[in-house]
């Protein structure tokens, strides 16, 4: 594996010469480690690494900028120390699923040193090193996102609610405009038969009177 324009042994690599030129020397060493943990540290999404019994054993600096422990206080102590207690149980079962190997991203929170939630979209993938299984996760911080899912979802229910605050009030007012018309309709045809009456009897006055002056 070249780096830098220098070779270093790649993960299947064997040497077989303790003086080898290819064995990198400790300052070389030190150079690969600090070159791969300043390309971490430039990501923006928390990259960590537990061992097999769920314990941080590494994490760069997205990892505690989001969950917002001092490194001291993580490195060693099992993951469950950042999960609220109410997804306890959740948690429990998606880290048996990756232990058995079965686990896809999932969505979570944790608990910011100062009391907040924070939450994480989460995906792993297990290795092992030394014969000892770790495994190396990486998180996503989407407080954000979700927060501005939850605003719109309250701006599109009371949206609907405003909708259909007026749909009931345009019904009631069409259902008033409606029994007012008929009101009117039945006005209208009795004040029809009032006239009618009428002109009925003074038509009928006019005849009577006709017939008596003949």
């Amino acid at each position: 594996m070249t780096i830098n324009n220098k070779t270093w042994p790649g993960p299947n690599s064997i040497c077989t010469d303790s003086n080898a030129e290819t064995k990198p020397n400790s300052d070389e060493l030190a150079d690969a480690n600090a070159y791969m943990a300043a390309i971490l540290d430039t990501s923006h999404d928390g990259i960590l690494v537990v061992d097999a019994e769920g314990m941080f054993e590494y994490g760069n600096e997205a990892f505690f900028r989001t969950f917002g422990w001092p490194r001291e206080e993580l490195i060693g102590a099992f993951f469950m120390k950042v999960v609220p207690e109410d997804l306890h149980e959740y948690m429990a079962e998606r880290w048996a699923e990756v232990q058995a190997g079965q686990g896809k991203p999932y969505e979570t929170e944790i608990v910011h040193k100062d009391g907040d939630r924070r939450a994480l979209l989460v995906s792993h993938r297990h290795m092992t090193i030394a014969g000892q299984r770790k495994y190396c996760v990486v998180t996503k911080d989407i407080t954000e996102k979700k927060r501005d899912e939850r605003e719109l979802k309250a701006h599109r229910e009371r949206l609907e609610e405003l909708v259909a605050e007026r749909t009931a009030e345009l019904q009631q007012r069409s259902g008033e405009l409606a029994r007012l018309a008929e009101k009117l309709t039945l006005v209208e045809h009795r004040e029809r038969q009032r006239i009618a009456q009428y002109l009925h009897d003074d038509l009928q006055q006019i005849l009577v009177g006709a017939r008596i002056r003949t």
